[in-house]
């Protein structure tokens, strides 16, 4: 099915020249693009998976965007919000239609190829390459005390998540149709989790910033059909502390900790203020000096809740 997608943008990426375009040459962008430096930038609300939010970007004329300076990117910051949104990095091949993964290919690179951009932001716990199929993301958010707030991270391209579409008034000459969905535009959802969540192990989290009881915490969730996550191996706990930029209440495994997959669709993580710490809760409870997570997973490690400093 994508295959035959990305046969038919070719297409229409050929045929579009023909195309007379209805935009006034004069005007540097067109309605609903954003002007800055030599580009315009759309921002696109409707969260999707990389892969599709890529494909919707190139009907646009254009791509994911790509980030070349820091004043770029506070402008882009700026537009998007306070809402963690995908950047056009992956460690994905891709071409003027549609991106695969490949095995062999670790550094993540800009899916538009004609960028050459030597500036980065990455989180300092994480670098630009990864042995899994990896897609980057700027971690937004509301609080101003958190250290890595605003850096890039990478992750499970099948997230859903807002982003914003780049192109060249260039690209647009007199002549030339920008945007193709004129032509007949069939989104592609490429994520499974509802708007906003992060895919993990088959998976999908919903972060939030609003401060919770442990109880409040778990009925949130339970009222989007969810528990406060489970947690049974050190990547898990990677992968929260990582998308939880403060300090952070996390379960510490002991050695002989084992693997497990989580069994329901959804989970969130949510947090308190606890000890002038903002920490974040995990559904992890003593009943009776017997530790079970709410989603009815138990553990038989010895578990230990701290506010990691």
């Amino acid at each position: 099915m994508r295959n035959q997608l990305a046969a038919r943008l070719v297409r229409i990426l050929a045929l579009s020249a023909a195309w007379t375009s209805s935009t006034d040459p004069g005007l540097a962008c067109e309605k609903d693009w954003l002007p800055f430096g030599s580009c315009c930038y759309k921002k696109m609300n409707t969260p999707n998976g990389w892969l599709g939010a890529r494909h919707d970007c190139v009907w646009e004329g254009g791509d994911l965007v790509s980030i070349a300076s820091s004043d770029e990117e506070a402008f882009v910051k700026k537009e998007m919000g306070k809402d963690r949104f995908w950047i056009g990095l992956s460690n994905l091949k891709c071409d003027e239609a549609w991106c695969q993964y490949d095995k062999e290919q670790k550094e993540l690179t800009w899916s538009n190829v004609r960028v050459t951009a030597s500036y980065s932001n990455w989180d300092n716990r994480q670098v630009g390459s990864s042995d899994v199929e990896s897609c980057a993301f700027v971690n937004q958010g509301v609080s101003t005390t958190v250290r890595q707030l605003g850096k890039w991270r990478h992750g499970s391209c099948g997230s859903s998540l807002p982003y914003m579409c780049e192109r060249s008034p260039d690209d647009c000459p007199e002549g030339r149709q920008c945007s193709l969905k004129d032509f007949g535009y069939d989104r592609v959802e490429t994520s499974s989790c509802d708007p906003g969540e992060f895919l993990f192990n088959d998976s999908c989290y919903h972060f939030t910033w609003h401060r919770y009881r442990w109880k409040e915490a778990e009925d949130f969730c339970k009222e989007r059909k969810s528990h406060l996550p489970s947690v049974h191996s050190e990547d898990e706990i990677k992968f929260l502390s990582g998308e939880r930029q403060d300090k952070l209440t996390i379960p510490r495994l002991s050695r002989n900790a084992h693997q497990h997959l989580c069994n329901l669709r959804l989970f969130c993580f949510s947090q308190d203020h606890l000890k002038d710490d903002y920490c974040s809760w995990v559904g992890l409870r003593n009943r009776k000096d017997n530790f079970k997570f709410t989603d009815g997973t138990s553990t038989n490690e010895d578990v230990i809740l701290k506010c990691k400093t």
